[in-house]
Parts: C-alpha cells; sequence; structure tokens
C-alpha cells in the first residue's frame, strides 16, 4: 500500500513531476455556452454529489447512469473574509460517463469498480522515465494526489455523450485521451 507521507519524505528533494493544464480560455469566457451548459445539466441531473476517491468507493456508488469527474483538491485551503470560510483550489483532471450503452452497459458504481478501483494502492514510480501511457499516470495521479470523485445521475440517457464532450472541451482535463493521450508529465524541475 502506497504511504503518501514516506513517498514526499524519501523524493522531496527529487526532482518534481507536473501533470500540465491548458485552459480553453475562449470557451471560459464564453458565458452563453457556460450557461447553457449548466442549465442543461441542472435540468437533467440529479444534484452532483463528491466524495474523497479511494479503492473502495464504489461501494456506496449508485447502480444508476449518468457523468463523473475526478477532481484535484489542494491541500492548501485559503481562507476568506468576512466570514472566514476556507476554499481550496480545485483542478477537474478527468470527466466520464457510465451512460449505459448497447457497447458498455456501465453505471457510475460499475464504470468506478471495474476501471479505477485497481488504481489505488500502487506505487507509482517516481525516479523512472515520465510515465507515457494512461495506467502509469493513473497510478501516479490517483496515489500521490488528493482527490475527489463527483458523480450525478443523469435521467435522459441521450444527453450523457454530448455533455460529456461538453465538458471535456470546457475544463481540458489532462487525464482525458478519447483523441489521443493528453496527459503529459512535464520535465522535472526542482521543487524549490
Amino acid at each position: 500500500m502506497v504511504n503518501r507521507e514516506d513517498i514526499v519524505l524519501l523524493h522531496r528533494d527529487s526532482s518534481q513531476k507536473t501533470l500540465k493544464f491548458c485552459l480553453p480560455i475562449l470557451r471560459a469566457i464564453d458565458q452563453n455556452e457556460c450557461d447553457g451548459i449548466g442549465e442543461l445539466l441542472e435540468r437533467e441531473s440529479v444534484v452532483w454529489q463528491k466524495s474523497e476517491a479511494k479503492q473502495v468507493l464504489h461501494e456506496i456508488l449508485p447502480k444508476k447512469f449518468g457523468l463523473y469527474m475526478f477532481v484535484h483538491t489542494s491541500l492548501l485551503h485559503l481562507k476568506f473574509d468576512p466570514i472566514g470560510s476556507r476554499c481550496a483550489q480545485r483542478q477537474i483532471l478527468y470527466v466520464g460517463k457510465a451512460n449505459g450503452s448497447a457497447i458498455d452497459s456501465s453505471t457510475i458504481k460499475s464504470r468506478y469498480q471495474r476501471e479505477y478501483s485497481r488504481y489505488f494502492n500502487c506505487t507509482p514510480a517516481l525516479t523512472a522515465n515520465d510515465p507515457e501511457n494512461r495506467e502509469d499516470i493513473f497510478k501516479l495521479a490517483f496515489n500521490l494526489i488528493s482527490l475527489e470523485f463527483w458523480w450525478s445521475e443523469c435521467r435522459n440517457r441521450e444527453i450523457i455523450d454530448p455533455l460529456e464532450r461538453k465538458l471535456i472541451k470546457l475544463f481540458n482535463p489532462p487525464l482525458n485521451n478519447q483523441h489521443g493521450l493528453r496527459a503529459k508529465i512535464g520535465s522535472q524541475e526542482p521543487a524549490f
């Protein structure tokens, strides 16, 4: 089992691997598109839910169709005035679907159990060459990064595919690979 504290202690002074985030600016500032996606999600989805991403999370996930995301949550929480609420930066790493199509009868629960549970509790290589394939990148992200799993059941299965495509284009998550592996671990840089 991976012990994050031991890995940090052993590799703190080593060169650091990075995930590259690229924000599609024109989509991010397109108020009409963002409002339209938000309204469609509200109209067609049950409330979004989130939980810490971990190996056994599938045990509480619904046997329903819908959308999901893996979201990095920074360990740094910033305090805001006037009420002193705290907020952590979040970055969407992956957007997925469980749509019960003729090809794939996945539900949110079965998709998580079959596709993602296996990446937890693995020891990612930190000193080897940068990971180039999906499995190695997922092992690195799922074991070293603080992750939340967000999901939403969709009442209308017909909108799951187009909504997933819209969310991927809007957020440009680095772990999605529908159009070839996008995630590249950046060159190693000193931590400080």
